[in-house]
């Protein structure tokens, strides 16, 4: 839907495992993807909030996916970007 605040897309991650009941690695990496794109530099500590409240909820699986996306995204955040010629 529309941000009303300021126009702009937002995507909602639908947390929901696969069939099998487990993600997928792609799942991983396109949702560490969507967070860096969505909160930038924030992205890591908005997986860490996502995996914390999984385990307060009691869900271990929710918060086994949150610590392989929050790793999925330092390994992303880690890849140096294009290059610029100065």
């Amino acid at each position: 839907g529309l941000d009303g605040a300021n126009g702009r897309q937002v995507v909602v991650m639908d947390d929901s495992p696969g069939q099998d009941g487990v993600m997928l690695a792609i799942d991983i990496w396109r949702s560490a993807n969507l967070l860096l794109k969505q909160h930038g530099l924030d992205a890591p500590i908005n997986a860490a909030m996502r995996a914390d409240a999984a385990l307060a909820q009691g869900d271990i699986e929710g918060f086994r996916v949150w610590c392989e996306i929050l790793a999925a995204i330092d390994r992303l955040a880690g890849q140096p970007g294009p290059q610029t010629m100065h």
